[in-house]
């Protein structure tokens, strides 16, 4: 299972727009916080919750990053002798890690610019 995350992350890492997204939370994650944090803290905790709600509206982006070739792929991987719970589950947990990954970029961005 660890390999298949391991090329599972390996693709979406290839992929361009993974970084222009990265670049665009990154983006909002500073105007947030130059938005919401004036130099004190409250500010700032208002600005990370603001940014939490640009996370949710990236998740659709998220998604389409961890699955957006599956029909060129399955094939591949289905014939490899992977089981589509196997896929399944690698694909869920592939979105996770960006997940993860995606909001520590939110949070340092905004801990960073405040």
């Amino acid at each position: 299972m660890l390999n298949y995350l391991q090329a599972e992350l390996w693709r979406v890492f290839r992929c361009k727009s993974f970084y222009v997204q990265a670049a665009f939370l990154l983006f909002c994650a500073h105007l947030f916080a130059f938005l919401y944090g004036s130099g004190d803290f409250p500010q700032l905790v208002s600005g990370v919750c603001s940014t939490m709600f640009t996370g949710v509206l990236a998740a659709p982006m998220l998604a389409q990053l961890v699955d957006g070739g599956f029909q060129d792929t399955v094939k591949n991987e289905l014939s490899f002798g992977l089981s589509r719970t196997f896929i399944y589950l690698g694909k869920l947990a592939g979105g996770i890690v960006l997940g993860l990954l995606f909001c520590g970029v939110l949070v340092g961005g905004v801990l960073v610019s405040g």
